[in-house]
């Protein structure tokens, strides 16, 4: 007689299921408006069901912070894979910075959107390249242009996906490259300023 038995489910950690989930809302932040990241498309994407998600987290803000913060450390793992290079925005910033700004404008205490300092020295590194390794520049310049470039960033990542005609992909280069050319005369414009005096921003 043969066993008719219904083999057992196999059981899937509590872990593995908020990995998951924050899989699935950084793969649909980089394919969808954010807007839409509803509890149905998200544990649709994770294959789970929606009741999941509050079982694991306890609303959809926290479920989108733990997402910032994994986002966050796979920039520190891209810094330590590949080094800083050349300037070159980072692509791998960009719905970290997407998501993080469309929970604060959603009203999320900013307090739980900073990032850690690891965070912020990887953004800084990749986003500055070579200009935060190996050139001379001080401190109070570098930190000015990482603004600077952080709000490049920041308007790429969130108003680029609705202004497709303003953030054109030769718009974006030539941005770049006017960015790339400006940082070559910093030193020159900064002392003009009287920031050769001292890394202290007064």
């Amino acid at each position: 007689m043969e066993d008719s038995t219904t083999p057992a489910r196999t059981r899937i950690s509590s872990a593995e299921i908020r990995i998951r989930l924050i899989n699935a809302v950084i793969e649909l932040a980089e394919s969808i408006p954010l807007q839409e990241l509803t509890v149905r498309r998200i544990a649709e994407m994770a294959q789970t069901d929606p009741k999941t998600i509050f079982r694991n987290f306890e609303n959809l803000e926290d479920l989108f912070i733990a997402s910032i913060r994994e986002l966050e450390q796979r920039v520190i793992r891209f810094l330590e894979e590949t080094g800083p290079g050349g300037f070159q925005p980072i692509s791998v910033g960009n719905t970290y910075i997407r998501l993080s700004i469309w929970l604060f404008l959603s009203g999320t205490d900013p307090s739980k959107l900073r990032a850690s300092p690891e965070g912020t020295h990887a953004l800084r590194v990749l986003t500055l390249g070579e200009v935060e390794t190996k050139s001379e520049l001080n401190e109070r310049t570098k930190a000015a242009l990482f603004m600077l470039l952080m709000a490049f960033l920041a308007g790429q990542s969130s108003v680029a996906p609705f202004q497709p005609d303003v953030f054109t992909p030769d718009a974006t280069l030539d941005a770049v490259n006017l960015i790339t050319a400006m940082i070559q005369d910093l030193p020159g414009f900064t002392d003009s300023l009287g920031w050769n005096t001292g890394d202290s921003i007064s």
